[in-house]
């Protein structure tokens, strides 16, 4: 699949002087340590507020929304290589164990080997494999990883926190497309802030089921669901896209069995 760029920190930058020019005040390093109804205690202060967005990544309010039941940890692996050939774009493998292929200045950035956080994965030996024998002049420069959170769905979350929390409003799950979904996030939560109703919103609701085969995965619910011979989804990949888009081979590897 061909990507889009887009300068994230440019643009990160032009909000923020927009939001400024605005007199909207932006406050750093404002670490919140408690969620009250109407009010955020951060720094020993406590700020009032109507509505509260939380936008932090993964949800910090565990107590309410079962956020830790229906939404995981995926963490994936990008290392940066100096002297590869150009990838004349932006691409990325439709394999669930495919890879992502992008140039940013004279490096190329190759990403994969990601697993859901906590189970074996390929990781950096996945990426150091397919590199040493596909570019074989090439040089590693650097390396890093990061976590995403998925949900059972492939929904991100977006809208009241839970039913039982007014004023309380989420953004996550993005599942790995935080740039273009928090555009939508922000959309939608305009709208329900503004007492608009959207009607995307329910489909992206935080408060809809969580009947997922993914939630089987899950190692609360596991134990219960062998009991119940409930047969756990096949996760096969399908024939890589960026291979045949670059004339390179990344085949998948054989199904890992995660580590109990």
């Amino acid at each position: 699949m061909l990507g889009v760029r887009l300068a994230a920190l440019r643009k990160a930058a032009g909000m923020s002087q927009a939001y400024v020019a605005k007199e909207l005040k932006i406050y750093e390093h404002t670490r919140v340590s408690e969620l009250k109804k109407g009010a955020a205690v951060a720094n020993g202060h406590t700020i009032k507020a109507k509505q509260i967005i939380v936008a932090t990544h993964f949800p910090i309010l565990n107590k309410h929304g079962l956020y830790p039941l229906k939404m995981y940890q995926h963490r994936s692996y990008v290392i940066a290589l100096e002297g590869a050939d150009k990838a004349d774009g932006m691409y990325v493998d439709e394999a669930e164990c495919g890879m992502s292929f992008r140039n940013y200045g004279k490096y190329l950035l190759l990403g994969g080997g990601g697993h859901r956080t906590g189970k074996r994965g390929g990781g950096w030996r996945e990426l150091e494999d397919f590199y040493k024998k596909h570019y074989t002049g090439a040089k590693e420069v650097a390396r890093w990883a990061a976590q995403d959170c998925i949900t059972l769905d492939g929904m991100p979350y977006i809208g009241r926190y839970s039913k039982g929390t007014e004023g309380l409003l989420v953004a996550t799950g993005f599942n790995k497309w935080g740039m273009s979904l928090s555009m939508v996030a922000a959309s939608l939560l305009v709208d329900l802030i503004s007492g608009h109703d959207g009607k995307y919103q329910e489909i992206f609701s935080p408060s809809r089921s969580i009947l997922h085969p993914k939630l089987i995965q899950h190692p609360v619910v596991r134990t219960s669901a062998a009991r119940l011979n409930i047969t756990r989804p096949s996760t096969a990949g399908t024939a890589p896209a960026t291979a045949r888009a670059l004339e390179r081979t990344a085949p998948c590897l054989t199904a890992r069995r995660p580590r109990e």
